[in-house]
């Protein structure tokens, strides 16, 4: 099966195992996709001295999440960024700030992905994209290999 180089950990290399990955839709609400990983430590002779799960859920209608807890980027179908109004406080020293007053400012940030399922089951009825093509992509985003 699939795997991907993983830096190192304690001096041993590090890497994910595809073990497989499992669909889930007994209903509307709790619809997701399993990813099945191993993370294993490799001996210098390339023998595996450790080995740990790593799954992972992507989930119908929730945010996604790397492997640090950081929200991944909505995207479109095409694969684009979309973004959403953000609006902030106006610091003391900063443009636009007024003595006195709470002052924001609308910036665009990131939307937090919560259509990924719903994507891969697009990308997958409509031909665009394989399962593994999909699995190793996220496998990338989820765990900073990109």
């Amino acid at each position: 099966m699939k795997t991907w180089n993983y830096g190192t950990y304690k001096g041993l290399d590090r890497r994910l195992k595809l073990v497989g990955f499992n669909f889930t839709e007994p209903d509307e609400q709790s619809a997701s996709i399993e990813i099945k990983l191993k993370e294993q430590l490799l001996s210098p002779t390339g023998d595996v001295v450790s080995e740990i799960s790593a799954n992972y859920s992507v989930m119908k209608d929730k945010f996604s999440y790397d492997i640090d807890g950081d929200p991944l980027p909505k995207k479109d179908l095409d694969g684009n960024i979309i973004y959403e109004d953000m609006n902030i406080l106006i610091l003391e020293g900063e443009e636009g700030y007024v003595e006195g007053e709470d002052t924001f400012k609308t910036i665009q940030v990131p939307a937090k992905r919560d259509n990924a399922y719903d994507n891969i089951i697009y990308y997958i009825d409509n031909k665009i994209f394989t399962v593994y093509e999909l699995i190793d992509s996220g496998v990338k985003e989820r765990f900073k290999l990109v």
